[in-house]
């Protein structure tokens, strides 16, 4: 039992130690969490300035509702993507103040992309009549928004292939699929507070709050964008409610708010406390692990060989390492708040169940065939095993047969017995003991061969008999 405890700790000890060494978990590291005041940055549009970096809202043409309805086609089509009616004039937004009413309805103006299907001849006469000549793509200005338009490159293609093949590309082509690009609202170039690049290099986080998130104007690329409170007031004085500014052609929401945040530990420590845990833990683990292969090498003929068991420990320790990952991941999550690396509950359960089947099943049966050895003598055969020893002079063995087991398996659509060993039964005066099957064959041919050597020749065709049922 000794040997199956220490086992069962040194595979337990290696594997973990393995897994913390060579598994990069993840941490967060949590400490703390609290509250700071900062002013919220958030796009709203462009502004209508011919200084403006976006070029296409320099060169873009402003169709007014005249324009529009000698094309009711495209003017339906585009009928969702913006307000139905101009928007209000935004006198009260000045760098003073905003009203909050106004601001909401501003960034509601911002809306998701929108895919719609325009007839190829209203598409060239929309571009034509605007631009001088048919365009792939274009964008244009409609009640105060500006929208980008684009013909589907897999219907180009299409019109493409159709012309080379000198077939009739409007017959081919039909409805040309357009895709709108989010609808910008576009704002009076007075309207914010201007600011500059040069104006804002001493305030770094500042900057980086209004280029890095937004640029091109894109909300998806950044979104609502916190700045220290403190580092506002720096550079812009006191704020008291919403207000708006301008930078390099696009205009801003400033709103002054309290955001989250939480104090983290570095990820490096941390990491690097695990591996020397684990490297720690897997020391111990071969420590424990110390006169476990001594006792192949005792006297008599062994069931395996040192290097057999040395292979089967070591699927003990992988399977036991497949075990550790979740396990460990679970036990990291709960005690130093580290990202989950499985994240799928049913996992940790499933590990833990398994992690105590293998530790339990391989542990004894890798022991037990370690440790069992067969000694064959004059005086009769002893058979030394993990948790008996015992012997049988010639004259008092009366039984020598075999014995299967079987484990249940899937075949079919069902269940059925398959073979997992074939033992050696020996019984005689009241006791009786278990051959164990060797993991080859040479293994029961020299404990047979010895057997018939030193047994008296009334037990010759018994021997040979449960000999040759062994081997098949």
């Amino acid at each position: 039992m000794k040997l199956i405890l220490r086992r069962m700790a040194m595979a337990l000890l290696v594997s973990f130690g393995i897994v913390a060494l060579l598994v990069p978990f993840e941490f967060s590291g949590t400490q703390g969490v609290g509250h700071r005041a900062v002013v919220h940055l958030d796009f709203l549009g462009y502004a209508d300035d011919p200084d403006s970096p976006i070029s296409d809202l320099a060169t873009a043409p402003r169709i007014s509702e005249a324009d529009m309805a000698t094309f009711p086609m495209v003017q339906k089509t585009i009928a969702n993507l913006i307000p139905p009616s101009p928007p209000e004039p935004e006198a009260t937004l000045t760098s003073d103040g905003i009203r909050r009413k106004s601001l909401n309805k501003a960034m509601r103006a911002v809306r998701i992309p929108f895919f719609v299907r325009v007839d190829q001849k209203v598409a060239d006469a929309f571009a034509k009549k605007f631009f001088g000549e048919s365009q792939s793509e274009f964008a244009f200005v409609y009640r105060g928004h500006l929208l980008r338009v684009h013909y589907d490159s897999a219907e180009l293609m299409k019109t493409l292939s159709t012309t080379k093949r000198g077939e009739d590309s409007e017959k081919s082509f039909g409805p040309v699929t357009l895709r709108c690009e989010t609808p910008v609202k576009v704002f009076p170039a007075d309207m914010g507070t201007p600011l500059t690049a040069d104006a804002l290099a001493k305030w770094p986080a500042l900057q980086e709050a209004l280029e890095k998130p937004f640029a091109g104007g894109n909300r998806r690329n950044g979104g609502k964008r916190p700045v220290p409170l403190s580092d506002w007031t720096k550079t812009m004085g006191s704020i008291d409610g919403p207000t708006c500014i301008a930078y390099k052609g696009q205009l801003f929401s400033a709103e002054p708010g309290y955001d989250r945040y939480q104090n983290n530990t570095m990820a490096v420590i941390q990491a690097n406390q695990i591996r020397i845990l684990g490297a720690m833990v897997l020391v111990l683990g071969l420590i424990a692990g110390r006169g476990l292969y001594r006792q192949t090498l005792t006297p008599g003929i062994s069931i395996c060989s040192p290097a057999t068991v040395l292979a089967m420990d070591a699927i003990f320790v992988v399977f036991l390492g497949l075990c550790w990952v979740p396990m460990t991941d679970f036990l990291l999550v709960r005690i130093v708040g580290s990202e989950p690396l499985v994240g799928e509950a049913q996992f940790y359960g499933m590990a833990f169940i398994c992690a105590i089947l293998v530790t339990l099943i391989l542990g004894w049966y890798i022991t037990a065939m370690s440790v069992q050895r067969v000694i064959v003598d004059a005086d009769g055969i002893q058979v030394r095993s993990n948790l008996s020893d015992e012997s049988f002079p010639w004259d008092k063995l009366t039984e020598i047969r075999t014995s299967d087991f079987y484990v249940p398996v899937g075949r079919v659509g069902m269940l059925l017995p398959r073979r997992a060993a074939r033992v050696l039964r020996l019984e005689g005066d009241g006791r009786s003991a278990t051959i164990l099957d060797p993991a080859t064959k040479g293994g029961k041919h020299r404990i047979i061969s010895a057997m018939l050597q030193h047994a008296p020749e009334t037990l010759h065709k018994r021997i040979q008999e449960a000999g040759e049922n062994w081997l098949k």
